[in-house]
């Protein structure tokens, strides 16, 4: 579905946010419009899993006359945000950081730096109402510039035509001086070299660009900071998920019950992969740590479960209409006494291969199943962390493999 950016009201403003953070901007976006603002969010312009998402989004940042950057933990590691601010930048575009939550080392990249942020953490009324007078002034100072372009007077412009008319006659008789009297006077045949070297040297040089190679499959032993993934939250999205990337590898403190934690790797989609994780329960409670694959952005996906406390599931998992909650389905699921339970270490792995869906337990088969039900094609993979009924939750991942099954 394409969208007709024409139709809407002028000046537009467009909100990069992390999935994380969508009742947040959900809320920001209501009270700009009540006060008379014209707001673009993509989930509400788009159909999940278009694949004109992307062309979509860069014409309505083209579009739009300032873009709002809500900045939290999550923002930090998203990709999306990440490529929409620079698609901003890149055209110049006004950026409008505001702090929902987090800390400034937490939550601010290197392009975030120079910005001045708008504070939404303690009061988010008093913040909201100083983004709107600030963007106001912004577009009424755009809109006096581009009122007094091209408007001077006809003196004025007469004055210009008057200086330039003048620069021209002034170098004109320069350089008839310098050509027929001054020290670099210079025969007609040694202009014409002179010509000659000078459109030489103009030439430009072509430089090959090295081509980037976006890895299909690779291990990730979360030595760095997870560029180019995304994340969600399912249940509480109030109650921060604390995630860190140290020591080689990524840990998750969760402190809401029924609470699910995805991240998810932006850079390709597939169809037939195999996942591998390596994850230690660090808590007094049971996590679940799980593997997702086939995932359609605010749509659908399959989930992979296993519980330290030595239970798993095969879901399929779908965003209700309004996407405030998700429907799981049952596929597959059971317990087994190959999962080291407690404060423990497993080793997952999950197959994804045409209809057959696959888990295993520290390197032993335990379900195979065959989906006609729900058939879905190509699309994301991650990881994720989810809380049962006793919190609070920690889990680590140190290694995650995505492979050719």
């Amino acid at each position: 579905m394409e969208i007709n950016l024409t139709d809407a009201p002028s000046p537009l403003i467009f909100i990069s946010y992390s999935r994380v953070d969508s009742k947040a901007q959900q809320r920001l976006a209501d009270a700009l419009r009540k006060r008379g603002l014209s707001v673009w969010v993509d989930n509400e312009k788009l159909t999940p899993g278009n694949p004109a998402w992307e062309r979509e989004i860069e014409k309505a940042i083209l579009a739009c006359s300032a873009v709002i950057a809500i900045l939290s933990p999550e923002a930090k590691r998203s990709e999306w945000v990440r490529r929409e601010v620079s698609f901003a930048e890149q055209h110049n575009k006004r950026i409008f950081p505001v702090l929902l939550r987090g800390d400034e080392s937490s939550t601010m990249t290197l392009r975030m730096i120079n910005h001045q942020f708008i504070d939404l953490r303690q009061n988010e009324k008093e913040g909201v109402e100083t983004l709107y007078n600030t963007i106001s002034d912004y577009l009424e100072l755009v809109k006096n510039n581009a009122a007094n372009e091209g408007t001077g007077s006809a003196f004025s412009k007469a004055r210009v035509w008057g200086f330039a008319i003048l620069g021209i006659f002034t170098l004109l008789v320069a350089s008839s001086f310098f050509l027929k009297a001054g020290p670099f006077a210079a025969s007609p045949t040694a202009t014409a070299t002179a010509t000659a070297t000078i459109a030489a040297t103009m030439t430009p040089t072509q430089t090959a660009q090295p081509e980037v190679v976006i890895p299909e499959f690779f291990t990730l032993d979360f030595d760095a900071d997870l560029e180019n993934w995304d994340s969600f939250i399912v249940g509480d999205t109030e109650n921060e998920v604390k995630t860190t990337v140290e020591k080689s590898y990524m840990k998750f403190e969760l402190n809401s019950k029924d609470q699910h934690y995805y991240t998810y790797y932006t850079l390709r989609t597939y169809n037939n992969i195999r996942v591998d994780i390596r994850s230690e329960n660090r808590g007094e409670f049971n996590s679940v740590a799980t593997v997702i694959c086939r995932y359609h952005i605010d749509k659908d996906w399959y989930e992979f479960n296993f519980d330290s406390g030595g239970l798993y599931q095969i879901l399929y998992v779908k965003w209700n209409d309004e996407k405030t909650k998700t429907i799981s389905t049952l596929i597959a699921n059971g317990g087994s006494s190959l999962i080291n339970a407690g404060k423990n270490v497993n080793e997952y792995s999950v197959i994804c291969n045409d209809r057959t869906l696959s888990l295993w337990i520290n390197g032993n088969e335990i379900s195979t199943v065959i989906d006609n039900r729900f058939v879905l094609e190509e699309g994301y993979v991650g990881i994720g962390v989810s809380s049962g009924k006793l919190v609070p939750v920690e889990n680590r991942i140190d290694t995650l493999t995505i492979s050719q099954p």
